[in-house]
């Protein structure tokens, strides 16, 4: 378990946002991270983890940017902050998916409770309840960059939302029990061992009745 914390004492009532840019260095590694979302409060445990069969992975993250600078855009808004939670793992077309808005001030829990305006590359989609954008059936056309703002003007950094399409299930008839010509073949065996087993049964019965009648 892995919570973020801050050096610098002034940054202490502040709110990180942060995005998750951690890496598994590994071929074919896809990283896990609990709970499922690229943003975060400061001081909020999260875990981050490769998937199964994982020995000998390890977890690394950027450091190009520090967590003890001062907190600037990307990092963290003073007094209030917003995320927005946002799958990390691409989505499946068809799938049904939820992005909700937290809004959080100092010594108050973070709530959905409010009506959360969203955009789109930038691009204002419109305003709904209950700080929930929710996409009964995604498609790749909704995949982009999503961020979201709350009625005091804090906004959320942006995050990515990958759609994949569903693997095409591809079915392969079975193979025929007997071709057809080995069926045939098999069918004229048959009657003719039939055929000569009733001839054999047929002279025997008349060798059987001379002899005796002789």
């Amino acid at each position: 378990m892995w919570s973020p914390t801050a050096s610098n004492s002034k940054k202490r009532d502040n709110i990180t946002e942060m995005e998750v840019s951690s890496l598994c260095l590994m071929l074919s590694a896809t990283l896990v991270v609990t709970p499922d979302r690229s943003q975060f409060f400061q001081y909020e445990s999260i875990n981050l983890n490769c998937e199964a069969n994982s020995t000998g992975w390890s977890v690394k993250r950027n450091t190009s940017r520090k967590i003890s600078e001062v907190c600037t855009h990307g990092w963290g808004e003073p007094a209030v902050g917003v995320i927005l939670e946002i799958p990390t793992l691409p989505v499946t077309t068809g799938d049904e998916v939820a992005l909700r808005c937290i809004f959080k001030e100092k010594g108050v829990k973070p709530t959905s409770n409010f009506s959360a305006a969203f955009y789109k590359n930038t691009v204002f989609i419109g305003d709904h309840p209950a700080g929930k954008l929710i996409f009964q059936a995604v498609s790749k056309s909704d995949e982009g960059f999503y961020g979201c703002g709350h009625p005091k003007n804090a906004k959320s950094q942006q995050s990515w939302l990958a759609v994949t399409d569903q693997p095409r299930v591809v079915c392969t008839p079975p193979p025929p029990l007997m071709s057809l010509s080995r069926l045939l073949c098999s069918i004229l065996i048959f009657h003719t061992f039939t055929v000569i087993f009733i001839v054999c049964i047929y002279i025997y019965q008349r060798w059987a009745r001379a002899r005796a009648n002789a």
